[in-house]
């Protein structure tokens, strides 16, 4: 069911862009365990696939 879920979305998401100077996309992912386990950074950074020294923004959803 999960990864029905996410093969659903990455379609749908592909042209959506955070706007910002860069204007990077969004990227769908899965964050299995998340009860067991806060979100971090490093987390964010571990689930998709990127190096650890990427730089990461907080932004506040309203």
């Amino acid at each position: 069911m999960t990864n029905e879920i996410i093969e659903k979305l990455k379609p749908v998401s592909e042209s959506l862009l955070m706007m910002s100077e860069s204007e990077y996309p969004f990227e769908v992912f899965l964050w299995s365990n998340q009860a067991q386990e806060p979100l971090t950074n490093q987390k964010i950074l571990q689930l998709t696939e990127h190096p650890q020294e990427t730089s990461v923004e907080e932004v506040e959803l309203v």
